[in-house]
Formats: structure tokens, C-alpha cells, sequence
């Protein structure tokens, strides 16, 4: 049930964040064409199951080098990880620099089945000798919540609770994996012997990870609704998710700071898509009338587009990055509050 929930939670949040973020910038239309994978996103597609409805990617160097704002909160997020002198011991110990190593960051699995969970891969610059050498002198102490065991020839640190087992493993100095143990235990051996039963097997799920990696700092993409979100309710989100067939959100900080957005809905049909693309124009209206005192997301909204064609929606921007900015210091007031 937990589960479910979650799923369902998940899979409506991606709506929600990939539509009002997208309503919060403008115009800017991007190329049809769609880039190829980076190789970090060609090994996600292999490591992640066939059965995979979402994937999403932060690159987390490239928010760094184009949004100081951005990367400013970012490291505040970090400074709450490691600044503790536990945290920092622990750190130091297995040479880790949050701020410098972490490179890019995947989410991925199956939204839809209570048995899976999601995996984490992150890229980076590791040290795996220093990693699991600490690791195991920390087992040495407590060994009642963390075991060492093997998967597929690699050091694997498990734990345990009435869900199931769960899996972190360094596999190489470039990359750390984490999910549930049969997850890991299956990507790894996908990994290793190139076996088809991965996402990387789908040329449909492919078509839409290529249309998510427009983004260059973050991307998103749904390849499935779950069957319990197709009730149409009253709310608009509610309305969209209901004939959505799959969807991508793509974000990237150019070098002027500014962010270009773009967000795709795939429909059933080309009616469908139409519909969609009213209701969107919907929620646009309804967004510019209640920043109706606030010019500067007035400027904004006005150059939102939304193109209906066959049976896709996208919709594409760019916000300003004095905006976010303005956006970030006035979050950053009110919590302090």
C-alpha cells in the first residue's frame, strides 16, 4: 500500500514540476533533433531493468559551471551532509569531497510495483580502495545494521529491514551504485555480461531518454502513467495525467545563467494532444493572473509557448537568471524566518 502510494505520489509530482516549472519561464524554442546520449546515460539505460518507467539525471558539474545561484544552494545542501564533525570524519576518512566529486546523479527503476525500489547511480571521481577500507573498519565496531558480502565479485555493503535488503556498492573509481539488493545484484550483472534485459533494450524508452537529455543540467523522464493515476478528477494536473501516455522535463543553465526549459507530453492521439495543450494554456492563464503584481514573472509568462503537434505537447522557455536569483534569495528569506 506504502508502496502505491508512493508510486502514484511520484509519478504526479513529475506533472506537477515539469508543468509549473516550466510555467514559471518563456519563449526560446529549441531543435527538433534530439542529441545522443551522453556515455553516462548510455550506461544508466544498461544498468536500470527493462521495466524502468522513470529516469532522472542532475549534472551536477554543469549546474556548478553555469548558476552560481544554483550552485550556491546546492552546496548549502552539502554543507547540511557534511558539516557535522561526524559527517566530515567520515568523509575525510574515505577521501570524499562532496563539493568536487559528485559529477552526475541518476534516479531510476519502477514506479508501478511495490517490490522494486529506485537505483542510485552516482558518477564522480572515487577513491574505492580508501571507500571500503574505512567501510570495514566501521564494521569492525557496529555489524548489526550494515553487512559486507559480495555481488558479482564486488564489495557490497547491505542492509536489512521488514521492506527488504538494500545494496551500496563502489563499482569502479567513477561510479557508486545503491538500491535494492536484487536491483543491484541485477544491474551488475547486466553490467558485466551486456544482457538485453535493460532499459537500453527499448528503442521507444531510448527515444525518450534522448528527448530528456535536451536538458543538460537536469532532465526527466516518465515513460509510463500508472494505471492508478487514469481517473480524470477535477483538478487540471488531475485532468493531464489522466490521458498522458509519457512525458519529459529538460532543464539547462546556459553560460549567462539563465535557464532554457522544455517540457514534452506524449498523448494517445493527436486530439488528446490538442486537449492537453488547451489545458496547459489553462494553467498558463491562471499563472500569469496570480503574479499579476509581479512584473518581472509577468515579462516571463508572456512568452511561454505551447506547440500541439500529432500527438506530442511541448512546451519551452527560458527564465532569466536574475529572476532566479530574485526566486532563491526570497526562499532563502522566508525559511530563515
Amino acid at each position: 500500500m506504502i508502496g502505491r502510494s508512493l508510486s502514484n505520489l511520484s509519478a504526479k509530482l513529475f506533472f506537477v514540476l515539469s508543468l509549473f516549472a516550466t510555467l514559471l519561464v518563456a519563449g526560446g524554442c529549441s531543435s527538433d533533433e534530439a542529441p545522443p546520449l551522453s556515455s553516462e546515460t548510455e550506461q544508466a539505460a544498461t544498468l536500470l531493468p527493462a521495466t524502468s518507467d522513470m529516469v532522472a539525471m542532475m549534472d551536477v558539474e554543469h549546474v556548478r559551471s553555469y548558476s552560481p545561484t544554483a550552485a550556491a544552494r546546492f552546496n548549502d545542501m552539502l554543507a547540511d551532509m557534511r558539516d557535522s564533525p561526524k559527517a566530515r570524519a567520515h568523509l575525510d576518512a574515505m577521501n570524499v569531497d562532496l563539493s568536487e566529486d559528485v559529477q552526475r546523479i541518476y534516479v531510476g527503476g519502477v514506479l508501478t510495483d511495490d517490490r522494486k525500489n529506485p537505483i542510485l547511480l552516482v558518477y564522480g571521481s572515487f577513491d574505492p580502495e580508501a571507500i571500503n577500507d574505512h567501510v570495514q573498519s566501521e564494521l569492525q565496531n557496529d555489524t548489526t545494521k550494515v553487512r559486507s558480502t559480495e555481488i558479482g565479485g564486488r564489495t557490497a555493503y547491505v542492509t536489512d529491514n521488514d521492506r527488504g535488503s538494500y545494496a551500496a556498492v563502489v563499482v569502479n573509481e567513477s561510479l557508486i551504485m545503491a538500491g535494492s539488493y536484487e536491483q543491484v545484484q541485477a544491474g551488475l550483472a547486466r553490467l558485466d555480461d551486456d544482457s538485453e534485459e535493460s532499459l537500453a533494450a527499448s528503442e521507444e524508452k531510448l527515444a525518450l531518454l534522448r528527448e530528456a537529455a535536451r536538458g543538460q543540467s537536469m532532465w526527466a523522464a516518465l515513460m509510463s502513467v500508472p494505471d492508478d493515476m487514469k481517473q480524470s478528477g477535477s483538478d487540471k494536473m488531475d485532468r493531464i495525467a489522466s490521458v498522458a501516455e509519457a512525458g519529459t522535463m529538460s532543464l539547462t543553465f546556459a553560460e549567462n545563467g539563465n535557464l532554457d526549459a522544455r517540457v514534452l507530453v506524449q498523448a494517445g492521439d493527436a486530439e488528446t494532444a490538442s486537449n492537453i495543450a488547451d489545458v496547459m494554456r489553462g494553467l498558463l492563464g491562471l499563472s500569469k493572473r496570480r503574479v499579476n503584481d509581479e512584473p518581472d514573472l509577468q515579462d516571463v509568462l508572456q512568452s511561454v509557448e505551447i506547440e500541439s503537434r500529432d500527438a506530442e505537447v511541448t512546451m519551452t522557455g527560458n527564465v532569466p537568471a536574475s529572476v532566479i536569483e530574485q526566486r532563491f534569495n526570497r526562499r532563502s528569506k522566508m525559511s530563515s524566518l
